[in-house]
């Protein structure tokens, strides 16, 4: 009997946690801790695909406040995993650590709340070896430095530190610098429109920072072949306004606030689509994110929404992208190029194209993007 009575209570007490961790999270979820899962170095890619994991522990908190913590955890699971490999391979440079994102395919951020789930975190490193002078691209037969001009503040693909380049086309600038052995220069640009300024003034010899093909722009500078396919993408860091919005109509309202890029083909798009919404252009894109987190972490985020290529949004934290009349992509046949002086006087176009063709640049972008 007494036996009895202890393997009742134990179910009893069984039964009690389970539908106090399956119940909806009305009190709020605090994440407690944080594994990474996943860590694996791809050599051949030069890359490593990292994924980590953040469980709800207790509802104790009055508040929702999941997406932050989790990805603070989550974040310092990964930066002690890098720091171990990069202690492990001397011989290996972590280029760019990227943040980690929200913006995930289970969309574990927006149903944890309700059901109670794990959220996961993935995450690309790009890898490459330390280069000897020559590798990196240093002065031969007494050939000028090659200037590319890039916009910085975008993570994974061109991002500053300090003094130093980190991202996708960091990589794809120094591949064509290789291939013309020539020692790659990179000249910070402050905004979209300072690319083709940059290339009349001669300050950049080439402009490789997210050059969405136009007509306009062909009549500006020499095009290279398309390194990647993209769209415009809308999106909020708002939970709220995240979930609700689902068609255009509802987005082309006074009441939105839409945030773009100055200059970008995403307010033209804007402009033509969403003449009804609060149009804020700021000078960069990047600076649009900023704009938006700020207003979300004062409470203002409520129908404030951006509009941005999708692979720059992919890697912005906390970022949900809204599902639109059925579709997460408002364009679908935008495509990146790479820029050089109208007319191409210094003959560059043949080998940006040569190293487009051949390293494959689009399998990169697509990482990034989480395709």
């Amino acid at each position: 009997m007494k036996q009895f009575c202890c393997r009742l209570s134990m179910i009893t007490f069984i039964i009690m946690l389970s539908f106090y961790f399956t119940a909806e999270a009305s009190a709020g979820l605090f994440f407690t801790d944080a594994d990474v899962t996943q860590f694996e170095y791809n050599e051949k890619r030069g890359s490593i695909d990292a994924q980590a994991v953040a469980c709800p522990r207790m509802f104790i908190l009055p508040k929702w406040v999941g997406g932050d913590t989790t990805t603070r955890l989550a974040k310092q699971a990964l930066e002690k995993r890098i720091e171990e490999f990069e202690e492990d391979h001397p011989d290996l440079i972590v280029r760019q650590p990227a943040p980690i994102t929200t913006q995930l395919k289970t969309s574990m951020f927006r149903s944890a709340e309700k059901q109670n789930r794990c959220t996961v975190a993935n995450v690309l490193y790009t890898v490459h070896h330390a280069e000897s002078g020559a590798a990196a691209g240093a002065v031969t037969g007494g050939k000028p430095p090659l200037k590319f001009g890039v916009r910085p503040g975008y993570p994974m693909i061109s991002q500053l530190d300090g003094s130093e380049w980190h991202g996708a086309a960091i990589i794809f600038a120094k591949k064509i610098a290789r291939k013309l052995e020539r020692k790659p220069v990179f000249v910070k640009l402050n905004d979209a429109r300072s690319r083709f300024v940059a290339l009349d003034n001669e300050m950049a010899d080439v402009v490789i920072s997210l050059i969405t093909y136009t007509s306009e722009r062909k009549k500006m500078a020499s095009l290279s072949d398309p390194y990647f396919e993209t769209g415009l993408i809308a999106g909020s860091l708002n939970t709220e306004t995240a979930e609700e919005i689902r068609s255009q109509k509802q987005i082309n309202r006074p009441e939105i606030t839409m945030l773009v890029g100055k200059g970008t083909t995403a307010e033209s798009y804007a402009k033509k689509h969403f003449g009804k919404a609060k149009l804020r252009g700021v000078s960069t894109t990047a600076k649009a994110y900023q704009e938006a987190r700020k207003l979300e972490e004062q409470g203002k985020g409520r129908n404030l929404v951006f509009l941005t290529d999708e692979i720059i949004a992919a890697v912005w934290e906390g970022a949900f992208f809204l599902k639109l009349d059925g579709k997460t992509l408002l364009t679908t046949d935008d495509e990146y190029v790479v820029a050089v002086r109208k007319g191409d006087p210094d003959k560059l176009l043949k080998a940006i194209n040569k190293v487009i063709k051949k390293e494959d640049i689009s399998r990169k972008y697509e990482n990034i993007a989480g395709r």
